[in-house]
């Protein structure tokens, strides 16, 4: 019973102490701006292959294009990170990616080649994200230390996946307006306000032992020889991280599967789309609000695969669930799941990678999210072929088997409390 009492007045104490540092809260705001302008944009590339194609599969396609994309670039974008100030990558990445953007709504506008200028924006905003989301990954530590990095996770997540989805939200109704334009414009504009709110964010300077002196082209291979190693000597760090990739995976299940249970099911209605996107979005922020708590009431281990488990199951009821409304209902709790396990993972990730190498391990993850996409989509696209309710199944069995991984590599027989760098209880 002390153990529970204690459990209990550790998580009331980081309910309470919320308060984030302003140059947090910045950041935060930069997080939610740019993803605005992501969820439009993202969404808007999607229907218009479907609506050409009749199948997820050309959607698919490009998340796996994305994928390689960052795969290529992770291996400069990490060791960057870790090399140079996280500011200057982020505020350069983003004035990159507004520019180019707007250019290729202007190049819409007059009538250019709409899927030149789709793929042309999909290929510079992924050269991009994975210098942007090193940085960002590389640098939270510093803005929020111990229990108020959950609290700082947690509304990173919620204000990431809640800024996207409010994008996909709006973007439905800008499309019927007004059509491609206007998404591909705010999309730009939302990349140089984000660039804007990081330059006044004050954030602070991280010190790092690399021998910057040494060119980072040709120290690149040490770079990534000191992470695999850390790996192979740490399988339980290794594991770690495949898991929170597959977290990251679990959202694009939900995105690829939206566009044809509203096409199938909801007589094709773009505002449906706008709904179920916004449902994950509210899930994702009330999760938010009681996350830190729920994460020290039950520990980051429960909270992993329970989290996992509840994705599943809401893939399952969602293959079966026809009222759009109760539809929204379930996408509202799979965003709140999500939250919870994707909070667990990330933080104590965060945690266990010590010392300048942070900007590598968020590079690796994202190597694995890009290796699970490219294995377990097809699967999922494959299924949705034959029927839209046989992709939504694929998807939970999928995330069932992930739930019951981590709840294996946490339990006695696995790594016990090493699985999450003892960061978890």
């Amino acid at each position: 019973m002390p153990g529970a009492v204690a459990k209990v007045e550790n998580a009331t104490v980081a309910a309470s102490d919320t308060r984030l540092p302003v140059a947090a809260r910045w950041t935060l705001g930069s997080i939610f701006v740019t993803n605005i302008g992501n969820g439009m944009h993202q969404l808007a590339v999607g229907k218009l292959l479907f609506d050409n194609t009749g199948s997820v599969a050309a959607f698919g396609a490009v998340f796996i294009v994305e994928y390689i994309i960052n795969f290529l670039v992770q291996l400069v974008a990490g060791p960057l990170a870790d090399r140079h100030q996280q500011k200057s990558v982020i505020v350069l990445t983003d004035l990159a990616r507004g520019s180019s953007v707007l250019l290729a709504a202007l190049m819409i506008d007059r009538n250019e080649s709409i899927y030149l200028c789709v793929f042309a924006s999909v290929f510079v905003i992924n050269i991009g994200k994975p210098f942007y989301r090193s940085a960002t990954f590389t640098v939270g530590p510093s803005l929020a230390s111990g229990r108020m990095l959950v609290r700082y996770n947690a509304l990173y997540d919620a204000l990431q996946q809640g800024g996207q989805l409010l994008g996909l939200a709006l973007v439905g109704v800008l499309i019927k307006t007004y059509g491609l334009v206007l998404p591909f414009a705010v999309n730009g504009l939302s990349y140089v306000v984000a660039a804007i709110f990081v330059m006044l964010a004050g954030l602070p300077t991280i010190t790092s032992n690399i021998n910057v002196s040494t060119s980072w082209l040709r120290g690149i291979a040490g770079d990534w020889q000191e992470i695999i190693l850390k790996l192979k000597a740490t399988p339980a760090f290794a594991w770690h991280l495949i898991m929170t990739a597959m977290e990251c995976n679990a959202v694009v299940l939900l995105e690829l599967m939206i566009v044809p249970m509203v096409h199938h099911w909801q007589a094709n209605d773009p505002y449906w789309l706008s709904i179920y996107s916004a449902g994950f979005g509210i899930g994702a922020i009330i999760g938010a609000s009681f996350v830190g708590l729920v994460i020290y009431s039950l520990g980051t281990r429960t909270a992993t695969w329970l989290g996992q488990a509840g994705q599943a199951v809401c893939f399952l009821i969602l293959c079966a669930v026809r009222n759009p409304y109760l539809a929204t209902g379930v996408i509202i709790i799979f965003g709140l799941l999500n939250t919870l396990s994707f909070t667990s993972f990330i933080s104590t990730l965060q945690q266990r990678s010590k010392g300048p190498i942070k900007g590598r391990v968020v590079a690796a993850r994202n190597f694995a999210t890009g290796a699970l996409a490219m294995a377990l989509f097809p699967l999922v696209t494959y299924a949705q072929r034959s029927d839209t309710a046989y992709g939504l199944v694929a998807a939970g069995v999928i995330m069932g088997v992930f739930a019951l991984a981590t709840f294996i590599l946490g339990s006695r027989r696995g790594y016990g409390p090493h699985f999450l760098g003892d960061q978890g209880g």
